[in-house]
Protein backbone atom coordinates (compact mmCIF):
# COMPACT_ATOMS: atom_id res chain seq x y z
CA UNK A 1 0.00 0.00 0.00
CA UNK A 2 1.41 3.59 -1.01
CA UNK A 3 1.42 5.80 1.51
CA UNK A 4 2.43 9.53 0.85
CA UNK A 5 4.00 12.11 2.97
CA UNK A 6 3.99 15.44 2.69
CA UNK A 7 5.45 18.42 5.24
CA UNK A 8 3.19 19.23 8.11
CA UNK A 9 3.24 22.70 9.75
CA UNK A 10 2.11 21.20 13.28
CA UNK A 11 4.25 22.57 16.10
CA UNK A 12 6.38 19.41 17.57
CA UNK A 13 9.06 21.30 19.37
CA UNK A 14 9.95 20.47 22.22
CA UNK A 15 12.10 23.76 23.36
CA UNK A 16 12.04 22.65 27.39
CA UNK A 17 13.50 19.46 26.20
CA UNK A 18 16.63 20.23 25.39
CA UNK A 19 18.97 21.23 28.46
CA UNK A 20 18.09 17.44 29.84
CA UNK A 21 19.12 16.09 26.15
CA UNK A 22 22.00 18.09 25.47
CA UNK A 23 23.15 17.49 29.02
CA UNK A 24 22.62 13.30 28.60
CA UNK A 25 24.71 13.32 25.55
CA UNK A 26 27.79 15.53 27.04
CA UNK A 27 27.54 12.73 29.46
CA UNK A 28 27.79 10.08 26.73
CA UNK A 29 30.93 11.87 24.98
CA UNK A 30 32.97 11.80 28.41
CA UNK A 31 31.88 8.03 28.63
CA UNK A 32 33.43 7.22 25.28
CA UNK A 33 36.25 10.11 25.34
CA UNK A 34 34.81 12.72 22.89
CA UNK A 35 34.96 16.23 22.74
CA UNK A 36 32.26 16.79 20.54
CA UNK A 37 29.16 15.36 18.48
CA UNK A 38 27.94 16.12 14.90
CA UNK A 39 23.76 15.82 14.46
CA UNK A 40 22.37 16.05 11.34
CA UNK A 41 19.03 16.46 10.10
CA UNK A 42 19.09 14.12 7.30
CA UNK A 43 18.47 10.34 8.08
CA UNK A 44 20.65 7.55 6.57
CA UNK A 45 19.27 7.66 3.06
CA UNK A 46 19.51 11.41 2.74
CA UNK A 47 16.29 11.98 2.83
CA UNK A 48 15.22 15.60 3.55
CA UNK A 49 11.71 14.90 5.05
CA UNK A 50 12.41 12.01 7.94
CA UNK A 51 10.28 9.59 9.99
CA UNK A 52 10.05 10.57 13.22
CA UNK A 53 12.45 7.56 14.35
CA UNK A 54 15.23 9.58 12.53
CA UNK A 55 14.51 12.93 13.86
CA UNK A 56 17.76 13.14 15.54
CA UNK A 57 17.91 17.01 15.60
CA UNK A 58 14.75 18.14 16.37
CA UNK A 59 14.87 15.82 19.38
CA UNK A 60 17.95 17.22 20.89
CA UNK A 61 17.79 21.42 19.51
CA UNK A 62 13.50 21.47 19.81
CA UNK A 63 14.21 22.78 16.23
CA UNK A 64 11.73 21.68 12.92
CA UNK A 65 12.92 22.69 10.19
CA UNK A 66 13.69 20.59 7.32
CA UNK A 67 17.79 21.76 6.69
CA UNK A 68 20.06 22.09 9.27
CA UNK A 69 23.05 20.69 11.94
CA UNK A 70 24.02 20.89 14.72
CA UNK A 71 27.39 20.46 16.70
CA UNK A 72 27.64 19.62 20.49
CA UNK A 73 30.63 19.72 22.03
CA UNK A 74 31.89 20.14 26.33
CA UNK A 75 31.93 23.65 26.54
CA UNK A 76 29.11 24.95 23.66
CA UNK A 77 27.10 24.18 21.14
CA UNK A 78 26.13 25.25 18.00
CA UNK A 79 22.91 24.70 15.14
CA UNK A 80 23.43 25.36 11.95
CA UNK A 81 20.28 26.66 9.04
CA UNK A 82 20.08 28.57 6.49
CA UNK A 83 18.31 32.00 5.59
CA UNK A 84 14.85 30.63 5.59
CA UNK A 85 14.90 29.43 9.13
CA UNK A 86 16.93 32.00 11.18
CA UNK A 87 13.75 33.20 12.68
CA UNK A 88 12.01 29.88 13.33
CA UNK A 89 15.38 28.57 14.82
CA UNK A 90 15.56 31.72 17.23
CA UNK A 91 11.73 30.83 18.17
CA UNK A 92 12.06 27.03 18.71
CA UNK A 93 16.09 26.75 20.10
CA UNK A 94 16.68 27.64 23.40
CA UNK A 95 19.15 30.12 23.02
CA UNK A 96 21.10 29.62 26.53
CA UNK A 97 22.06 26.09 24.95
CA UNK A 98 22.56 26.41 21.52
CA UNK A 99 24.01 29.65 19.56
CA UNK A 100 22.68 29.93 15.86
CA UNK A 101 24.94 29.96 13.09
CA UNK A 102 24.29 30.44 9.19
CA UNK A 103 24.69 27.27 7.37
CA UNK A 104 25.75 28.47 4.31
CA UNK A 105 27.89 31.77 5.45
CA UNK A 106 29.71 29.65 7.84
CA UNK A 107 29.30 26.45 7.19
CA UNK A 108 30.10 23.96 10.10
CA UNK A 109 33.37 22.61 8.51
CA UNK A 110 35.00 26.66 8.83
CA UNK A 111 33.08 26.43 12.54
CA UNK A 112 34.61 23.13 13.68
CA UNK A 113 38.01 24.85 12.13
CA UNK A 114 38.01 28.40 14.30
CA UNK A 115 36.66 26.14 17.56
CA UNK A 116 37.81 22.76 17.73
CA UNK A 117 41.34 22.61 20.00
CA UNK A 118 44.63 20.26 18.46
CA UNK A 119 44.14 17.04 19.81
CA UNK A 120 40.14 16.97 20.66
CA UNK A 121 38.14 14.37 19.06
CA UNK A 122 34.68 14.48 16.88
CA UNK A 123 32.28 12.17 16.90
CA UNK A 124 29.78 11.16 14.06
CA UNK A 125 27.90 8.20 12.78
CA UNK A 126 28.77 7.77 9.10
CA UNK A 127 25.56 6.24 7.91
CA UNK A 128 24.26 10.27 8.21
CA UNK A 129 26.75 12.05 6.23
CA UNK A 130 27.67 11.52 2.29
CA UNK A 131 31.49 10.85 1.33
CA UNK A 132 31.59 14.56 0.52
CA UNK A 133 30.38 15.37 4.07
CA UNK A 134 32.79 13.33 5.60
CA UNK A 135 35.72 14.63 4.02
CA UNK A 136 34.63 17.81 4.48
CA UNK A 137 34.89 17.24 8.30
CA UNK A 138 38.04 15.10 8.40
CA UNK A 139 39.58 18.55 6.51
CA UNK A 140 37.91 20.41 9.26
CA UNK A 141 39.41 17.95 12.33
CA UNK A 142 42.71 18.33 10.41
CA UNK A 143 43.00 21.98 10.57
CA UNK A 144 42.29 21.84 14.01
CA UNK A 145 44.58 19.32 14.64
CA UNK A 146 43.09 15.45 13.58
CA UNK A 147 42.73 13.63 10.28
CA UNK A 148 40.55 11.07 8.92
CA UNK A 149 40.89 9.29 5.79
CA UNK A 150 37.86 7.66 4.19
CA UNK A 151 37.95 5.19 1.24
CA UNK A 152 35.09 3.31 -0.07
CA UNK A 153 35.12 -0.07 -2.46
CA UNK A 154 38.47 0.11 -4.25
CA UNK A 155 40.08 -2.81 -6.38
CA UNK A 156 43.43 -2.18 -5.24
CA UNK A 157 45.96 -0.38 -2.62
CA UNK A 158 48.68 0.54 -4.73
CA UNK A 159 47.42 4.20 -5.74
CA UNK A 160 46.30 4.84 -2.35
CA UNK A 161 48.83 5.09 -0.26
CA UNK A 162 49.92 8.50 -0.80
CA UNK A 163 46.64 9.88 -0.26
CA UNK A 164 45.96 8.27 2.74
CA UNK A 165 49.75 8.58 4.28
CA UNK A 166 49.61 9.81 7.90
CA UNK A 167 46.12 10.16 8.36
CA UNK A 168 45.18 10.02 12.09
CA UNK A 169 42.53 7.12 11.39
CA UNK A 170 41.89 4.96 8.18
CA UNK A 171 38.38 4.27 7.85
CA UNK A 172 38.42 1.40 4.80
CA UNK A 173 36.17 -1.32 3.53
CA UNK A 174 37.65 -4.82 4.00
CA UNK A 175 34.86 -7.02 2.70
CA UNK A 176 36.66 -10.47 1.80
CA UNK A 177 39.26 -12.69 3.56
CA UNK A 178 42.48 -13.10 1.68
CA UNK A 179 41.52 -17.11 0.54
CA UNK A 180 38.94 -15.06 -1.52
CA UNK A 181 40.98 -12.62 -2.67
CA UNK A 182 40.25 -13.96 -6.37
CA UNK A 183 36.63 -13.25 -5.54
CA UNK A 184 37.26 -9.74 -3.94
CA UNK A 185 38.93 -8.65 -7.34
CA UNK A 186 36.28 -9.77 -9.45
CA UNK A 187 33.89 -7.89 -7.59
CA UNK A 188 35.84 -4.66 -6.97
CA UNK A 189 36.71 -5.16 -3.22
CA UNK A 190 39.38 -5.55 -0.68
CA UNK A 191 40.48 -8.16 1.61
CA UNK A 192 41.37 -7.64 5.08
CA UNK A 193 44.87 -8.07 4.39
CA UNK A 194 44.66 -6.02 1.47
CA UNK A 195 43.53 -2.45 4.58
CA UNK A 196 46.43 -3.66 6.80
CA UNK A 197 48.93 -3.69 3.92
CA UNK A 198 47.91 -0.18 2.93
CA UNK A 199 47.44 0.76 6.53
CA UNK A 200 51.16 0.03 7.50
CA UNK A 201 52.67 1.39 4.30
CA UNK A 202 50.77 4.93 4.11
CA UNK A 203 51.77 5.07 8.25
CA UNK A 204 48.14 5.84 9.55
CA UNK A 205 47.31 6.31 13.29
CA UNK A 206 44.88 3.55 13.59
CA UNK A 207 42.59 1.41 10.92
CA UNK A 208 38.77 1.18 11.08
CA UNK A 209 37.46 -2.13 8.87
CA UNK A 210 34.32 -1.42 7.45
CA UNK A 211 31.51 -3.47 5.15
CA UNK A 212 32.40 -6.92 5.81
CA UNK A 213 30.83 -9.90 4.31
CA UNK A 214 28.04 -11.58 5.94
CA UNK A 215 29.91 -14.75 5.10
CA UNK A 216 32.91 -14.11 7.89
CA UNK A 217 33.14 -13.56 11.51
CA UNK A 218 33.95 -10.01 12.21
CA UNK A 219 36.80 -11.04 14.66
CA UNK A 220 38.52 -12.97 11.71
CA UNK A 221 38.74 -9.92 9.47
CA UNK A 222 39.98 -7.78 12.19
CA UNK A 223 42.58 -10.90 12.85
CA UNK A 224 44.02 -10.91 9.12
CA UNK A 225 44.26 -7.28 8.72
CA UNK A 226 46.32 -7.18 12.19
CA UNK A 227 48.78 -9.54 10.72
CA UNK A 228 50.01 -6.36 8.45
CA UNK A 229 48.78 -3.53 11.23
CA UNK A 230 48.11 -4.42 14.91
CA UNK A 231 45.81 -1.59 15.37
CA UNK A 232 43.06 -2.71 13.41
CA UNK A 233 39.09 -3.22 14.54
CA UNK A 234 35.77 -3.83 12.80
CA UNK A 235 33.30 -1.27 13.12
CA UNK A 236 29.42 -1.98 12.22
CA UNK A 237 26.33 0.06 11.56
CA UNK A 238 25.94 3.19 13.82
CA UNK A 239 29.51 2.48 15.74
CA UNK A 240 31.26 6.09 16.75
CA UNK A 241 34.65 5.65 16.02
CA UNK A 242 37.45 8.26 17.76
CA UNK A 243 40.30 9.00 16.57
CA UNK A 244 42.96 10.57 18.30
CA UNK A 245 45.80 12.91 16.70
CA UNK A 246 49.34 11.09 16.12
CA UNK A 247 50.55 12.83 18.60
CA UNK A 248 48.57 11.24 21.06
CA UNK A 249 49.58 7.18 19.54
CA UNK A 250 52.48 5.37 19.89
CA UNK A 251 54.44 5.46 16.55
CA UNK A 252 53.67 3.21 14.48
CA UNK A 253 54.95 3.35 11.17
CA UNK A 254 56.56 0.91 9.51
CA UNK A 255 59.42 0.19 6.86
CA UNK A 256 57.29 0.65 3.34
Amino acid sequence: MFEARFQSFDDRTERGASAPRVAALRAELIRRGLDGFVVPRTDRYQNEYVPPCAERLAFITGFSGSAGLAVVLAERAVLFVDGRYQLQAAEEVDGAIFTIEHLIERPPPAWLEANLRGGQKLGYSPWLHTVDGAERLAKACAAAGASLAVIGDAEEVETLVEPVRDADGLVIEATFLEPDAALARERGHLTAADAGRLAAAAGVGALYLTHISGRYDPAAIAAEAAQHFPDARVVGDFDRITVQPRAALAPKRPAI
